[in-house]
């Protein structure tokens, strides 16, 4: 079920070309292209084409530092064609230079053949598939100039041929046969040892520059393990089909070491990659109370509540879900479904227990998921908005023995779902409750309301939504991992969960740690690499290191994978991990140390 979300995404991606008009190709019109010049505001839904304003449906959006446009609305204003592929489930995008799918099912974008991972240039919100915007430029016509003061952009454009410029259908005879496209790649060097990377050099071009959408290796390989003789073979095809003739080269790999096959992935696969189980499997050195190869330092963090309310099935009727008494600092942290046949809506209301004082309620952090069926599989989306966009400021006052509604979810239909993070604090003790309600209902129609009774809700009240420390790996000489959730590094968080309608209050060990910051700093003395391994048997929610968010595979991370986060310079001496679990996580989650000596 944790893969579910791929199948959930492309889904997505088909209401999205739908939507956009992607179904069709468009027709050649002409092979002559003009000057567009476009601007474009992050956040603004108006953009100005050639001194014209238009109305977009989708704004562009600042992303992790970087400005994302709105594919399909450029693709149409350049000219570049976007079409959507029935038999690949594949939006495809043919400029001058490229021949680009879209393959968010598969987390995966392919250039002229060679895939990179569909989030690290391409989000989809909305129902629309933003791209980014460095990424795009260099395989169109385009220059661009970004102002990071208003957050704007300007582009320049020649525009694009309406298609693949077609030499022999501007004649009636054969003048102007289509010339075959050349497969051709150049070796770093003749030999390799074991482990070692293989350089391989792209020289491949079409005499008619219609771009080359179809690569074909047999044969290649970033590494080998194994000493032999290895042939590798190119081939190529051009806009119009015409394959290329195979161009080979033989590549000696010596029976000498390099690097294992372990070690490998820590230190050249790309950062975000997924490492095989095996790779981690090696590393049997842990840190532990008993054995501190690492010294531990508790930071201060701040003191706030985790007050967690959610279901492990849809909510079959209207009432009271979750109610829990709080002064001072809490996290509220909700997941629900709408299971009835009718419309509702999640709220969380705040009532004053006080009947002489007001009571103040400030806000200083929020995310929130809109209303989707694919709520409970997209609990990391939630996450990662909350660590991205933290500080938000706001209050409200909750006048003597009333209660208001502090947040109410969007409309939701059956079957549709919501979650929110909220961090608030009160000056005053009050009682926080999570209700679905009949849309527009205000506290004063709540009265009748009764409290739900379900083994299926989950009341779970924790003392700390926030640990911190930090690890000394300086002396490292070899792999180790250090756990969190398991009491190896920090206290175990000991909480309380209670059925809801009952009196009855039990202790537990808060089993996902769900809604929990970690803020973890390293410090290193020369080259490691870190990486991610749900030992427990499943991880879904956000993790930054430095600030820069590492995407989690869309369904989750699995027992049977590890996650490269991070691979230090020579000169980095420390890095900060934030890390927070969805709902559905399952604790312990390790971290692997890997220390990278240098290789000649």
């Amino acid at each position: 079920m944790f893969r579910m979300v791929a199948a959930a995404k492309a889904t997505l991606l088909m209401s999205t070309a739908l939507a956009v008009g992607m179904m069709n190709v468009p027709s050649v019109l002409a092979v002559s292209v003009s000057s567009i010049q476009l601007q474009l505001f992050a956040g603004n839904s108006e953009a100005i084409v050639n001194t014209q304003k238009i109305k977009l449906d989708e704004p562009p959006a600042i992303i992790n530092g970087q400005f994302y446009l709105p594919a399909k609305w450029v693709a149409d204003a350049l000219k570049i064609q976007l079409f959507w592929d029935h038999d690949t489930q594949t939006a495809q995008m043919l400029t001058s230079k490229a021949f680009i799918q879209f393959n968010p099912s598969l987390n995966q974008i392919q250039i002229n053949g060679k895939p990179i991972p569909f989030d690290s240039v391409a989000e989809i919100r909305n129902g629309r598939l933003l791209v980014k915007l460095t990424w795009l430029a260099p395989y169109t016509n385009m220059t661009y100039r970004y102002d990071s003061a208003s957050q704007s952009v300007e582009l320049s454009s020649l525009g694009e041929p309406a298609s693949a410029y077609k030499e022999s259908t501007l004649h009636n005879d054969d003048t102007q046969p289509n010339s075959k496209p050349i497969a051709k790649f150049a070796l770093g060097k003749a030999s390799y040892r074991l482990g070692e990377p293989v350089t391989y050099t792209d020289l491949s071009y079409d005499p008619d520059s219609e771009g080359l959408p179809g690569y074909n290796w047999i044969g290649k390989q970033e590494v080998f393990f194994k000493p032999g003789t290895y042939t590798v073979t190119l081939q190529v095809k051009d806009g119009k089909g015409n394959e290329s003739e195979p161009f080979s080269q033989t590549i000696t790999v010596l029976d000498v070491p390099y690097i294992s096959d372990q070690a490998y992935p820590f230190y050249f696969k790309p950062i975000g990659s997924l490492l095989s189980k095996e790779s981690v499997a090696s590393i049997t050195v842990r840190q532990s109370l008993e054995n501190p190869i690492m010294s531990v330092l508790p930071r201060p963090s701040e003191e706030r509540r985790l007050l967690l309310g959610s279901s492990s099935k849809p909510i079959v009727e209207k009432g009271f879900l979750f109610r829990e008494n709080m002064n001072g600092r809490a996290r509220l942290y909700t997941q629900y479904i709408n299971g009835m046949s009718s419309a509702a809506q999640l709220a969380i209301m705040i009532r004053n227990q006080s009947d002489t004082r007001s009571v103040t309620v400030s806000t200083t952090a929020v995310a929130e998921s809109q209303a989707s069926i694919y709520t409970p599989i997209l609990g990391s989306k939630t996450v990662e908005s909350f660590l991205t966009n933290h500080s938000e400021s706001g209050s409200m006052t909750v006048n003597p023995g009333t209660a208001v509604l502090y947040k109410v979810s969007q409309e939701l239909s059956s079957g549709q779902g919501f979650q929110g993070l909220y961090d608030i604090q009160t000056d005053g003790a009050v009682e926080v409750s999570y209700v679905m309600i009949s849309p527009g209902e205000q506290p004063y129609q709540l009265g009748a309301y009764r409290t739900v009774q379900s083994k299926d809700l989950r009341h779970t009240v924790s003392p700390a939504s926030e640990v911190s420390f930090q690890l000394d790996t300086r002396s490292l000489k070899e792999p180790v991992s250090f756990s969190i959730g398991d009491g190896s590094i920090e206290p175990l968080l000991n909480g309380v969960t209670k059925e809801m309608g009952s009196d009855s209050v039990q202790a537990v060990t808060y089993g996902s740690n769900a809604g929990v910051r970690y803020r973890i700093g390293l410090e290193f003395n020369g080259k490691t690499a870190v990486a991610l391994y749900p030992r427990g048997g499943f991880f879904e929610g956000s993790v930054r290191v430095n600030g820069n968010v590492i995407s989690i595979p869309a369904g989750g991370l699995t027992s049977n994978e590890a996650l490269l986060l991070h691979r230090t310079s020579v000169s980095e001496k420390k890095i900060e991990i934030e890390l927070m679990a969805s709902e559905s996580n399952q604790l312990p989650v390790d971290f692997i140390v890997y220390p990278l000596p240098d290789k000649q």
